[in-house]
Formats: structure tokens, sequence, C-alpha cells
């Protein structure tokens, strides 16, 4: 299994939009995919931080794939071509990183 985690920095007067994108466009054009497991969204606690005010918001989008070829045929697709379109235009930066899952829960 691989999980894919990136971090987006998003203005928070676009925090609503980009989360939408996610639920609307980015998630459905994931779930089409060959090998496709699942995604998920983190947004920060809004309680907890201590970031009322703050000009952005940090959002995790995770996905997984059975394996690694599965997610580079993903990034390929014309679907992610469209999607990441998307959710760039949105962002105010991005940062990617990939895993092997080596260990989870039932």
């Amino acid at each position: 299994m691989i999980l894919f985690r990136i971090a987006f920095e998003v203005d928070a007067a676009k925090s609503g939009q980009f989360q939408q994108m996610v639920e609307d466009v980015y998630g459905p054009a994931l779930s089409r995919q060959r090998g496709f497991a699942s995604w998920r969204l983190l947004a920060p606690y809004k309680d907890r931080t201590g970031d009322e005010g703050q000009e952005t918001v940090g959002w995790q989008l995770e996905f997984e794939f059975a394996t690694e070829q599965d997610r580079l045929d993903w990034a390929a697709s014309a679907d992610h071509a469209e999607a990441w379109a998307v959710a760039v235009g949105l962002a105010k930066s991005y940062e990617a990183h990939g895993f092997d899952v080596a260990g989870a829960s039932a």
C-alpha cells in the first residue's frame, strides 16, 4: 500500500472553496483510478491552534493506492491533470511526500 500526503497552504478566504473542491473534484477523480484505496482531507483544529486571524490554512490531503505503479498511473492521467490544476490554483504553496505503508491497525 502506498500513502501519499500533500500539504497545501491556502489563503484563509479560500479555505472553504478548497475543501469543497477536494470533495467535488479531487476526491471523485482519485476514486475512479485503478488501485485506489482511500482519501481523506485533514484540517487543523480550529479551537486548539490559537491561529485565529491567520492569513493561511494548512490542509493535508492523504490518499492511498495499492501500488506505486497505480499512483504513477494516476499522476499521468487526465483526471489528475484536471484536479491538480484546480488544487494548485487555490493553494499558495504545496509540498508532497510518499510513503510505503509498513504497518496499520485492522
